[in-house]
């Protein structure tokens, strides 16, 4: 009999070759099956008040907080450059999903 396990959730974040290689795939699939994915472009606010480093930790984090498994979160060469793949998702849920991280970035900084 096998047992079956739960997958492991991915790492906080992906580099940029891993996102491409996953985001050609997702074009692919979105061709051939019509199904929909966004694509979000973040950057690390500046004048949290801490240093670049913990900004860059503090935006990881709740980016990766607030998607699913199945999304993929990268950091780019480019200091404070995100992006996010949220496969199976329309517009309006990349936007809520925007919303939610600009909120969270926001209590971060205590603004």
């Amino acid at each position: 009999m096998t047992t079956l396990r739960p997958r492991k959730r991915q790492r906080l974040l992906v580099d940029a070759a891993t996102f491409v290689q996953r985001l050609a795939e997702e074009v692919e699939r979105s061709d051939r099956y019509g199904h929909p994915f966004t694509m979000l472009l973040l950057e690390a606010p500046g004048g949290l008040g801490v240093s670049r480093l913990e900004t860059l930790r503090r935006v990881a984090t709740a980016a990766r907080s607030l998607v699913r498994g199945c999304d993929l979160v990268a950091v780019f060469e480019k200091p404070g450059l995100f992006a996010v793949l949220l496969p199976e998702t329309t517009v309006s849920g990349a936007a809520r999903v925007l919303e939610r991280f600009q909120t969270q970035i926001a209590d971060a900084s205590g603004a």
